[in-house]
Order: C-alpha cells, then sequence, then structure tokens
C-alpha cells in the first residue's frame, strides 16, 4: 500500500504543469512534502505502524527532514523504542536548531525514565529557542518540583494556565489575584479547587495558613469535595459549584497557594490532620466494622479515573488485591469507588468487603478511612485522603512516580503518616505486593505481641 502510494506521489510530482500552472517542484521535494502529510494523517487516524514506516520513506526521499525525525521518535516512543525516540529527537534537534519540540520531547523520556535533572536541561534548552512555550514552562516545573528546587519550579507551574488546553483555564472571577504581595488581615478570600481530586485535597491545607494571616477564607470545589472541605480549620464557608458566590476581595487556585507561601520542602506545611470527618459518622463506621471481627482493618484502592491518561501507569491489576487479601490476620475493605476504576470491582468470591456503595461523597469516604487500622492504595485521591486525615497510607507507586511522592521533594513532609512501596522496574506490581505482605506480618505480629 505504501510503496504504490510512494510510486504515485513520485509520478505525480514530476508530472508536467498545465497551462498556467507553476512548474511543479522537483520530483524529490515534491514527494516528499506529499508524503509527510500522509504520514501526519496515518499518525492523526492511529495507524501508528504505518505511520511510522512512511515516516522512514520520508527519511529515505530526504534524510535532512527534522519534522519525520521528530514525529517518527513520538511514535517510537509510543512503541516504547526509547533510544531509538531519543536518536530520532536528537537529530531534528540537530537538523533544526529553531525547533523547540525535539528537545520538549526528549526532556519527556528522561522524565519517563525518572532522570529530572537531564529532563530539566533538555526543557530549558527549548526555552532557550522559544522563551514562551507554555508546554515547555510546565514540563520544567514538573522537573524542578521533582528535584526539590521547589522556588523555581511553583514559578514556572503558573505557565500552566497558558497552555493551550480549555481545561487549563481559571474561572472568570472578579477582582485581583492574590499572589501572597498583599497583606490578607480583614479580606476575604476565595480558593478555588483546579486539576484532580487528588491535587485538592492535597493543597487544601494551605487554608489554615490563609485565615491564619487575617483571611475570611471561603472555597468553592468540585461537589464530591463539597463537605470534606467544610471540615478544614480556617474555612468560613465552601460555595457549592452553580450557587452565587459571596463577594471577595482577593482569589487564588488551591495549586498556586505553594508559590504564594514561598513553600520550600523544609517549609512543607505538614500539620495533620486538617480534615476532619463528623466524629458521629467514624463511630458509626467502627461499629459496623467490629462485626467483622477483631482483626486489623485494611482498606484497598487498587485504580484510579479511567479519563486520567497516567491512570493506567499508576494503577494495580485487581488480580494482585486478591494476593494482598490472602493475606491472613486482616479483614479486607474496598475503598474503589465504583465507576471510578472503569468497573474493575471486586469479583464474586473475592475477600473484600465492599462498603462503596453507600459512600456519596469524599467525606463519606474519610469518615470510614478513619475507622480503618491502615489504607493501601495506589496513587489516587484515596492515598491523598488518608494522608490528609492522618491515618496510616501505604501507597503502591509506579517505578517512576509522581513529584510529590519523591523523597527529594518532601514526600513524607506532606503526608507524614505515609509509607512508600515503589515498583523496582515499570509494571511490576509483584515485588510491591510481596513487600506490602511482609509488612502486614510485621503489622499483624505485633498488634498480636503482648
Amino acid at each position: 500500500m505504501l510503496g504504490r502510494l510512494v510510486a504515485e506521489l513520485l509520478g505525480r510530482a514530476g508530472g508536467r504543469p498545465q497551462a498556467g500552472e507553476d512548474p511543479p517542484p522537483p520530483p524529490a521535494t515534491g514527494a516528499r512534502d506529499a508524503l509527510y502529510a500522509r504520514c501526519r494523517e496515518l499518525a492523526s487516524r492511529g495507524d501508528a505502524e504505518l505511520a511510522a514506516e512512511c515516516y522512514r520513506r520520508v527519511l529515505q526521499l530526504d534524510p535532512g527532514h527534522s519534522g519525520a525525525n521528530n514525529n517518527l521518535g513520538i511514535l517510537l516512543q509510543q512503541r516504547g523504542e526509547m533510544a531509538a525516540a531519543a536518536a530520532c529527537y536528537g537529530e531534528a534537534a540537530r537538523l533544526d536548531p529553531a525547533a523547540s519540540e525535539p528537545h520538549i520531547n526528549l526532556g519527556n523520556l528522561h522524565d519517563i525514565a525518572g532522570d529530572s535533572r537531564a529532563a530539566a536541561h533538555c526543557y530549558r534548552n527549548a526555552l532557550a529557542i522559544d522563551p514562551g512555550n507554555a508546554q515547555a514552562h510546565c514540563a520544567l516545573a514538573q522537573a524542578l518540583l521533582a528535584l526539590g528546587e521547589y522556588e523555581r519550579g511553583w514559578e514556572e507551574f503558573e505557565w500552566r494556565w497558558r497552555v493551550d488546553d480549555p481545561r487549563s483555564r481559571p474561572p472568570a472571577l472578579p477582582g485581583p489575584r492574590w499572589d501572597g504581595r498583599e497583606p490578607l488581615g480583614g479580606r476575604r478570600l476565595m480558593l478555588y479547587a483546579e486539576q484532580g481530586y487528588g491535587d485538592a485535597i492535597q493543597f487544601v491545607r494551605y487554608a489554615p495558613l490563609a485565615a491564619g494571616l487575617g483571611a475570611r477564607v471561603i472555597a468553592t470545589c468540585d461537589p464530591a469535595l463539597v463537605r470534606l472541605f467544610r471540615t478544614v480549620p480556617g474555612i468560613a464557608e465552601v460555595v457549592e459549584p452553580g450557587s452565587p458566590l459571596p463577594a471577595f476581595d482577593r482569589h487564588a487556585p488551591l495549586m498556586s497557594l505553594p508559590r504564594a507561601f514561598r513553600t520550600t520542602v523544609a517549609t512543607i506545611p505538614a500539620e495533620v490532620p486538617y480534615l476532619v470527618p463528623d466524629p458521629r459518622a467514624v463511630e458509626a463506621w467502627r461499629g459496623r466494622l467490629a462485626r467483622h471481627g477483631s482483626r486489623l482493618k485494611v482498606g484497598l484502592a487498587w485504580s484510579g479515573r479511567p479519563s486520567f491518561v497516567a491512570a493506567v501507569m499508576k494503577s494495580c491489576p485487581p488480580e494482585m488485591m486478591d494476593v494482598l487479601a490472602a493475606t491472613p490476620g486482616f479483614s479486607f475493605f474496598s475503598l474503589q469507588k465504583r465507576g471510578a476504576g472503569g468497573g474493575e470491582e471486586a469479583p464474586a468470591g473475592r475477600a473484600i468487603v465492599d462498603f462503596t456503595r453507600e459512600f456519596a461523597d469524599f467525606h463519606d469516604t474519610a469518615a470510614f478511612i478513619a475507622a480503618l487500622d491502615v489504607v493501601i492504595s495506589i496513587d489516587t485521591a484515596v492515598a491523598h485522603l488518608a494522608g490528609a486525615l492522618g491515618r496510616p497510607v501505604w501507597v503502591m507507586l509506579a517505578a517512576v512516580p509522581d513529584w510529590r511522592w519523591l523523597p527529594q521533594a518532601g514526600a513524607l513532609r506532606w503526608y507524614p503518616s505515609a509509607r512508600l512501596f515503589r515498583q523496582p522496574r515499570p509494571g511490576q506490581w509483584a515485588p510491591v505486593v510481596a513487600e506490602i505482605q511482609r509488612a502486614l506480618g510485621e503489622m499483624r505480629d505485633g498488634a498480636a505481641a503482648p
């Protein structure tokens, strides 16, 4: 198919011009450009194999084609051929010194490999070429945060609002945004959540700090977080989405508060719990869970929201939960909200009790978690919630985890009650589960000791 297309394009490019037409380009150039357009079309419709072969044909016609090298690199990266992808990106950057994209793509490869310093170097190369590239700024922010270089990282993170993505838009709120430079005493500060549930839970910890500066703190967030955020000390009012907003003097997104408070790794606000579910709900769950015996109670969450691309890398196969649930001396309970993991519910026969149908929102989940002895979760909102509640939480991490779970980025300062279990290599969950089983055995034996 591709061979016929190349032959056709070569013939078309070399044809005679019609009357009044400009002369055609040289055959190789005309065929190259037409074939390159075809490659992009194939890639856009998901035909990766044919698109990759198509780009190789373009490079046969023109070995100096930077775009073909870069785009072939993207397809090779998607296939897991990282060394070949890196070679393509490097060649694309060499061929076109004015192109920033190959540097960004090469930085992303280093990021995937867990080399944040090399990634940051590549992103800086891209910004030297294109200083206004929001994508490069945001990628650099993630690399700097992973390195624990918070001061510069928070500054770069503000570029997220300039990314060409409709989802990356701040709400149209009246008045100026608070950036930490002016006093808050006597002012009303509107805080709003952004991005994922876990992000909102992690950074709402700054609300008490704002209240401590004399602000009347108002918050607005996703409906699933409203009741939970009403338990945060220092938040005077939580406004449900769609409700009229009260008057306020300044506003700020939650994820800009680390910058406003000049947070470093050493000054991460680590006071937990900063979420406090209704004690009556907690006691009610404790009473119900007591019916399952005196064994230690363990909550499990193994899958993130399928709408997030990174959820696939973070999620643990459900069958690994079967292995954990076979650990003697414990009662296991699902924290996997139905529908949150693409329908990966506990199948019949699994030794995991599931009350999640009764969870209407994160406040209900928080009350349940508060009645457990330990939570074992992948990097998802459940892990953030357990950490914010100050409950023991064992986090199952991918080989290259998100920046906030890295030691140099202050992982255990964000959540002092967390214990981290990390894959030795990408995709290897069995060693993580085996290590957690050993830790559970130590916990069980310690609880049984007189």
